[in-house]
């Protein structure tokens, strides 16, 4: 999976979730993110990845299954792999669906 897809399919996932627990919660009486403010407020959602590149040389004939080898020859063929690791952080600011109940319209208990 690529970058961009895995970033977009997670936020989606995310405003999609939040829609889905205001649903459920609406049944119970209950409030997910409800509309504190006469403003949008904005979340961070904060992504950590690990993002490894592989490098792939092959030369002469049939390749053989190696599992983390660095450098594998079978039959006259070898194959050399180098992969490099890299941490990549950073926040993407979102604004999550506000509940259409504000909190002063909220029933109390």
């Amino acid at each position: 999976m690529t970058i961009d897809d895995f970033v977009a399919t997670s936020l989606a996932q995310i405003i999609e979730g939040v829609r889905r627990a205001q649903l459920a919660a609406d049944a119970h009486g209950g409030r997910v993110n409800p509309n504190r403010t006469h403003f949008t407020t904005f979340e961070s959602v904060e992504f950590d990845l690990a993002v490894t590149v592989q490098e792939s040389t092959k030369t002469g004939g049939e390749m053989g299954v190696s599992i983390w080898a660095v450098k594998a020859e079978t039959g006259g063929s070898s194959q050399s792999q180098s992969t490099l690791a890299q941490r990549l952080r950073f926040k993407v600011p979102i604004a999550l669906p506000i509940h259409e109940t504000t909190l002063a319209q909220a029933p109390r208990s």
